[in-house]
C-alpha cells in the first residue's frame, strides 16, 4: 500500500507530519469459527476506516453500515445509517469533534490537550488488531497498541456482524 505524508495543524504540536496509512498488521485471533477469507474482509473494512481516519474523512464508513442494523456510537448509542450519514456531512457533528478535530473538542471539554481518535492512531505507534470471535456471525476487535499501550483506553471494542454473507461494523471504535 502507498504511503503519503499527511500535514496535520490541529494537533497539540504547531505542525505534525505523519504516514497514512497507520501501520496495521492482524495480531491474536481468539476463537474459532470464522474463515481465513472472513479475517481478510475484516481485516480489509480495518484498514480502509483507519486510512480514512489518518486522512482526515470517513468516505467509506457508510459502505461498511448495514441499513438494517445501523451502528452503535460510544455513548451517543445506536444510530441508523442514515442517522451516521447525516452527521458525516455535519462540520459540528459527534465524528468530527470526536474523531478528527482537538480544538472543537477542546472548547466541548472545557480543557486543553484532549486526544481525538486520531490524535489517539498517530500516537499510538504500529496497531495490531486482535480478533475475539464469539460466533461465526459476530467479531469483536481490539486494538493494541504495544509501542504505547496506555492509549487503548481512549477506545472503545469495534465489533462486527454477518449478515447474509455479508460482514457490517456493529460498533465504532
Amino acid at each position: 500500500m502507498n504511503q503519503k505524508l499527511v500535514f496535520d495543524k490541529s494537533l497539540p504540536t504547531t505542525k505534525t507530519i505523519f504516514q497514512c496509512p497507520f501501520p496495521v498488521q492482524k495480531g491474536v485471533i481468539y476463537g474459532k469459527g470464522i474463515s481465513h477469507f472472513d479475517q481478510t474482509v475484516i481485516m480489509f473494512q480495518i484498514k480502509q476506516l483507519l486510512l480514512d481516519l489518518c486522512e482526515g474523512h470517513f468516505s467509506h464508513l457508510l459502505s461498511f453500515v448495514d441499513e438494517t442494523t445501523g451502528l452503535f456510537v460510544d455513548a451517543k448509542g445506536y444510530w441508523s445509517k442514515k442517522e451516521v450519514q447525516s452527521d458525516l456531512l455535519d462540520p459540528n457533528g459527534y465524528f468530527v469533534l470526536y474523531y478528527f478535530d482537538q480544538g472543537k473538542l477542546d472548547l466541548k471539554k472545557g480543557s486543553e490537550g484532549n486526544l481525538t481518535i486520531r490524535d489517539v492512531f498517530i500516537q499510538a505507534g504500529p496497531v495490531f488488531v486482535d480478533f475475539y470471535i464469539g460466533s461465526p456471525e459476530e467479531v469483536e476487535i481490539k486494538f493494541r497498541f504495544e509501542t504505547n499501550p496506555k492509549l487503548e483506553r481512549y477506545l472503545i471494542n469495534p465489533s462486527f456482524i454477518k449478515i447474509k454473507n455479508n460482514w457490517f461494523l456493529h460498533r465504532m471504535f
